[in-house]
């Protein structure tokens, strides 16, 4: 973007209101500082004046007094193409524009985008307009700002919503940085109550922050209750509702209804009150000397979390990590989100952000509409000229020129038909959306009998999917180019044990989701295929310590043994359910075992592959996923580790995770064995794998059906040396969401936990400290446990009486020896 810090500036001083439609003369309204904005015919109508701002310039609104909350709107038109073509808003501003926030329409890229200027320049937020922009026509652009919330619409449609962490009082002004603009209809006013209540329902980015709201009730003798709230509180956190009196001489009785509960109000003395339940307004009912006075209204909703030591910077981290790799795409007037723009990674990282984003689902919707016929789905999006759609054959490439697109499937890939099955399990436990989930059900049937049957997929000598040999799930093959990314006579194949975990839980999930939606048939149908699936697997690749990298259908000379090879599948295998708990816990086991043996060598046990090739393709051994240490395996391993009897080892890996991220302000995707970053992929992948393993091993949040309806929390911060901890898990599409406050007091030998939530059902299961024998449940009341053993682990375990939905729950528990 061109600079824009000089220019020609206008000053105006103006009330709390202004409007111009630019059709009476700028003089002597407007004073001009320097420069030379002028009037001039709207090309529409001739009969109409507009303002044009011509290249690096800029005016302001001085406001008298400054506005902090206010409204700008106005009509913008591009009128000529050059290399920045802009519609710039300045927000919040010093006088000069100099210092501010600036929201601007970017032609050339169809986007909204928010800026702050101070001390440099800093992104706030980006999205794609709801329709293209164009130089021509008019569209009419409005900027609302409330506290620190701030949205922006173009043509009535919200499209772009972010936080100010500094909201001021100050000017704004409109500013253009190289081709010309129009501007007509300029209005600066304040907000009104849809605006308020628009903005107080944006999902914002991050945890809400309240406004405090008065409330004021007048009597008829002159007296007045106020009443202070916040409008927006976060589940399980306390906040204060405060009632006053002014004028009155007489004694009342004062009472808050609170979700049909009646809570005595003394004046002057905060009120404290803490939520669980559903997000949405709840309505507070003020009542005097047993009389309705007025209401209140607060707004619950949540956020995911994570304060746990010094896992809290960590997942700040690396949820900003993987929000970086989100990108919007149009096709056919639609706007989809891929994170990043290979297929593979967008399910390998909405393992993080189905906590966060709205858009779960665009990226998989254009993915099954365009399935090919013999059931294979494309899996890289990029423009027209990418140069991946030389690697393979016409088949396995698809190109819209009409929309710049172009589509891709490598064909030896062998996992994408079953992380598209994983995806939309994700996002239908994520929105409950079953009407969504029969549309989508028949693309995956077909997506697994291709594998199940396709010649280049299916090895019906064994029973398994194979692919062609490469490292693990990597995408080229031994001895061909890597540029070449077809299935073609006399490439070596075998069969890689990640593929059919893969499609194990592919299968699994499909029966599940089918059977949500009453065709139990099917569901019965696609649970023996993953039975029988897992029985030849297990067989065929279990070597008795782990799972033997490729069982190759061909002998092939590679100076290394298969059997040998620890491959980073094994971690994924493990979550996806594939080896019995015993064998599970013999993987974790193999890669202690190999940490100590490499510790003089490698800084981490968390290995693409162990031993690496002499060779393979240009990798020599260490190089790239070539025997590379993964950021991604050590979240898939620590997330295993913690859910299999192996805690203090999961806490361990994600405690040197934390370490390195602080130290280099990032995840790597794949280090050298001295930890050097080799790059080579999207560090979102390796940020989501830690992510899942804190929230859903470390916290241990697990949706046992959809919408968190069952849960079971499993808290295991004992393992990281961990006494106190809050966390919040919460869909993005949907608002559903668990939230824990965790303490632990070795003094008192006792472990609370509060929870608040959406569930009708929840299970609890205490990860307890190591020596402790029994425990007894102090709070709820009446409530059966019993111990739970896991290796060498005990767990306390209870239900929860009564449901999340109904209030914050409350568990206590007392161990001993």
């Amino acid at each position: 973007m061109a600079s824009w810090l000089c220019g020609s500036i206008l000053l105006i001083a103006f009330a709390t209101t202004f409007s111009d439609d630019f059709e009476s003369d700028l003089s002597p309204q407007w004073q001009v500082v320097s420069g030379s904005p002028k009037r001039a015919a709207d090309p529409d109508s001739p009969d109409r004046l507009v303002l044009e701002l011509g290249s690096s310039s800029k005016l302001m609104l001085r406001l008298d007094p400054p506005m902090r909350d206010f409204v700008i709107e106005a009509r913008v038109r591009f009128a000529e193409d050059r290399k920045w073509v802009e519609a710039p808003f300045l927000l919040r501003s010093d006088e000069t524009g100099n210092q501010a926030i600036q929201v601007y329409l970017e032609q050339k890229s169809d986007r909204i985008i928010a800026m702050r200027y101070q001390d440099g320049v800093h992104h706030l937020a980006a999205a794609l307009c709801p329709a293209r922009l164009e130089i021509g026509p008019w569209y009419r652009v409005k900027v609302a700002a409330v506290g620190d919330r701030i949205g922006a619409w173009v043509d009535g449609k919200l499209a772009l919503g972010f936080r100010d962490d500094s909201p001021r009082a100050g000017c704004v002004g409109l500013r253009v940085g190289d081709a010309r603009t129009y501007y007509d209809d300029v209005c600066v006013r304040p907000p009104n109550e849809q605006e308020r209540a628009t903005l107080g329902r944006i999902q914002f980015p991050g945890r809400p922050r309240a406004e405090m709201i008065e409330s004021v009730y007048s009597f008829p003798d002159g007296s007045q209750v106020v009443l202070r709230c916040p409008d927006v509180v976060e589940p399980l956190t306390p906040f204060d509702v405060l009632m006053e009196e002014k004028g009155h001489t007489q004694p009342a009785e004062y009472l808050l209804i609170v979700e049909q509960q009646s809570i005595p109000l003394t004046p002057g003395k905060p009120l404290r009150l803490t939520l669980s339940g559903r997000e949405g307004d709840r309505t507070f009912r003020l009542m005097r000397n047993a009389r309705p006075v007025g209401t209140a209204r607060v707004r619950v909703q949540a956020a995911t979390f994570f304060e746990a030591g010094p896992f809290t910077a960590l997942f700040d981290k690396l949820q900003h990590r993987v929000s970086r790799d989100r990108h919007p795409w149009r096709r056919k007037g639609r706007v989809f989100h891929a994170n990043p723009t290979w297929f593979r990674d967008h399910v390998h990282e909405m393992k993080a952000y189905k906590f966060w984003e709205h858009d779960l689902s665009s990226f998989v919707d254009e993915l099954i509409e365009l399935q090919h016929p013999e059931g294979f789905y494309y899996e890289i999006i990029g423009p027209a000229d990418h140069d991946h759609q030389t690697f393979v054959s016409e088949k396995h490439r698809l190109i819209e020129k009409d929309q710049n697109l172009c589509w891709i499937r490598l064909e030896m890939e062998a996992d994408v038909e079953y992380l598209m099955v994983e995806a939309v399990y994700a996002l239908w436990k994520a929105t409950g959306d079953l009407r969504a989930l029969r549309k989508r059900l028949p693309s995956l049937d077909r997506a697994l009998e291709y594998d199940f049957t396709h010649p280049t997929r299916w090895d019906s000598k064994h029973g398994a999917l194979k692919r062609t040999f490469s490292i693990d799930t990597w995408d080229f093959t031994y001895g061909i180019s890597d540029q070449n990314r077809k299935i073609e006579p006399g490439m070596p194949m075998g069969i890689m044990h990640g593929d059919n975990s893969g499609l194990y839980a592919a299968c699994r999930q499909l029966a599940e989701m089918y059977r949500a939606v009453g065709e139990s048939a099917k569901a019965d149908e696609w649970d023996r295929k993953a039975a029988d699936l897992r029985e030849r697997i297990n067989k065929l690749c279990w070597n008795g310590r782990f799972y033997t990298h490729q069982i190759l259908l061909q002998p092939v000379d590679t100076g290394a043994s298969e059997e040998e090879i620890l491959s980073l599948s094994n971690t994924y295998d493990i979550n996806r359910d594939l080896p019995t708990h015993d064998m599970a816990v013999k993987i974790i086991d193999e890669y202690q075992a190999r940490r100590k043996r490499h510790a003089d060598t490698h800084f981490a046990e968390w290995y693409a592959i162990d031993p690496p090739y002499p060779q393979f393709g240009p990798y020599p051994a260490g190089r790239y996923i070539n025997g590379g240490i993964a950021g991604f395996v050590a979240g898939e391993l620590a997330k295993a580790a913690l859910n299999h009897g192996r805690e203090a080892y999961g806490a361990d890996i994600l405690l040197r995770v934390a370490k390195r991220v602080a130290r280099d302000g990032y995840i790597g995707f794949l280090y050298d064995a001295k930890g050097k970053d080799m790059g080579g992929g999207p560090q979102g992948w390796s940020a989501a794998a830690v992510i899942s393993a804190l929230i859903e091993g470390l916290a241990g949040i697990r949706d046992d059906s959809t919408l968190f309806h069952r849960a079971t929390i499993s808290p295991r911060f004992l393992a990281a040396g961990i006494d106190k901890a809050r966390v919040c898990a919460r869909y993005g599409p949907s608002g559903a969401y668990v939230t824990l406050a965790y303490e632990h007091a070795p003094a008192d030998k006792t472990i609370r936990l509060r929870l608040a939530g959406v569930s009708e059902h929840a299970a609890v299961r205490l990860l307890l400290p190591e020596g402790a024998l029994h425990a007894d449940v102090v709070e709820p009341k009446g409530v059966s446990s019993k111990i739970e053993t896991v290796e060498a682990s005990r767990y306390v375990c209870l239900p929860f009486p009564r449901p999340l939905s109904t209030g914050v729950a409350d568990v206590l528990v007392r161990y001993g020896d």
